[in-house]
């Protein structure tokens, strides 16, 4: 028997198989599948095709970040809520032997128009925090300062009580590198641990109040 086949039978295997293959494509492409290929590294390696739909968050510091290759997304970090200080610096200087403290809110701090203020100026490096010092040459004394300009004023007026002793002092200027206004006051010291100090800023519609032991 002869191994040749008729022509006829030839032409039907070759329509067979190209159908076959035009139907596998079709079905792939229904189905969405689209073949990625990734650029080769400078090394000439293989790389793996990236995942497609994956999410890259934004740094802390807020710098941009390009999106993902495979067509993920970035997701932004929330921007800071509105009245929100940075955290408080820690107390510092008043040379050696100084002890420092800081003061914390009589009541949890507010936004404007609270009960008790944060009174922390727009645009400051650090918060306003109450802080309490004593020194050799100038005693126990009471300061804030970075204090927002509109909202507690050169001139308005600050109640300390030290150690039972109530005075009042004028708000004025701060002092570069501090921002905005600032106050102080010194007293008495008495012994380490025992000096009791309450700070109590009212101006107009706005009052912030503090309270701190040292």
């Amino acid at each position: 028997m002869s191994s040749r086949l008729p022509n006829n039978v030839k032409t039907w295997v070759i329509v067979s198989i190209t159908g076959a293959a035009l139907i596998t494509a079709g079905a792939a492409s229904a189905a969405g599948f689209r073949p990625t290929r990734a650029p080769a590294p400078a090394g000439g390696g293989a790389v793996a095709a990236p995942a497609r739909g994956g999410k890259a968050a934004v740094p802390a510091g807020g710098g941009a970040v390009a999106a993902p290759a495979g067509g993920g997304k970035v997701r932004p970090v929330p921007a800071p809520a509105p009245g929100v200080a940075p955290a408080a610096p820690a107390a510092i200087g008043g040379g050696a032997g100084a002890v420092n403290a800081l003061m914390v809110p009589t009541v949890p701090l507010t936004a404007v128009g609270g009960a008790n203020e944060n009174p922390t100026a727009p645009g400051a490096a650090t918060a306003a925090v109450g802080s309490l010092r004593i020194t050799a040459n100038r005693g126990l004394a009471a300061t804030i300062t970075n204090m927002d300009p509109a909202r507690f004023p050169i001139g308005c007026s600050a109640a300390f009580t030290m150690n039972g002793v109530i005075s009042g002092f004028p708000i004025v200027s701060a002092v570069a590198p501090a921002t905005g206004t600032s106050v102080g006051a010194h007293g008495t010291p008495a012994a380490p641990g025992t000096n009791h100090v309450t700070l109590d800023i009212v101006c107009g519609a706005h009052q912030t109040h503090w309270i701190g032991t040292i």
